[in-house]
């Protein structure tokens, strides 16, 4: 017999997680090249990093390891797929920039990106 699996995050207080125009602006870049191919899969794809980044950096703010290759002392990555997600965790979770797992990152794109003008398009909470 199996146990159900326990939710340990299950009681605690989740976060609130907010895009920066920077990372908004990325993911659009990204589905703007998928769509190419595919504009079901490049909406498929949008749905699912916000869902999975959104779920996860709530629950659990620190499971992304400190971001490699890049001199910033409090900026954490996460892997979605083949992209790298780079957030700061400070009274919310800002996810500053997304990026393909195979580029390199510039240390400028991991400063808080809420201080940028609005971005256009706007992320719907659900």
């Amino acid at each position: 017999m199996t146990r159900p699996r326990r939710r340990y995050s299950a009681g605690l207080p989740r976060m609130r997680v907010v895009w920066s125009p920077r990372a908004i602006d990325r993911v659009v870049e990204i589905a703007t090249y998928i769509a190419q191919d595919s504009s079901a899969a490049a909406r498929e794809w949008v749905e699912r990093i916000f869902a999975h980044v959104d779920s996860q950096l709530a629950a659990f703010p620190l499971s992304g390891k400190p971001a490699r290759d890049v001199d910033a002392d409090d900026a954490r990555e996460l892997i979605f797929e083949s992209y790298r997600v780079f957030y700061d965790v400070g009274d919310t979770v800002e996810i500053l920039t997304v990026r393909r797992g195979s580029e390199l990152i510039d240390a400028d794109e991991l400063h808080s990106g809420l201080a940028q003008p609005a971005h256009p398009v706007e992320r719907q909470e659900r």
